[in-house]
């Protein structure tokens, strides 16, 4: 029987965050959910101020009980990119979905 070669590691990289990428874009399509998204996107009002007051907040204190610094400055980030466009925010959770099963399919193969 035939074996085919084993595709190279950066081959590897940008097949696993294409499947990754083509498995969200299904989500572009969606808007906001209820359950979480008005109280931490939507009605958040330390994501609307300027950069230099959202910086010092979201390292600094927690909101509805959350201390998060990275994940407020994501929001953050992604409300000035976007306003309040939540296929926006779904890009932007796709793309860094893509990176992740890129850069474990390179992982992955410096340790096997």
């Amino acid at each position: 029987m035939k074996s085919f070669p084993a595709p190279s590691p950066r081959a590897a990289a940008w097949l696993s965050a294409a499947a990754a990428l083509l498995c969200f874009l299904p989500a572009l399509e969606n808007g906001w959910v209820s359950w979480d998204d008005p109280m931490l996107i939507l009605d958040n009002p330390h994501l609307r101020g300027p950069w230099r007051e959202t910086l010092s907040w979201a390292l600094s204190r927690s909101h509805e009980g959350l201390y998060l610094p990275f994940f407020w400055l994501a929001l953050a980030a992604n409300r000035a990119l976007w306003g309040l466009e939540a296929g926006g925010f779904h890009l932007s959770s796709a793309l860094l979905h893509a990176g992740a099963a890129g850069l474990l399919a390179l992982l992955a193969a410096r340790v096997i």
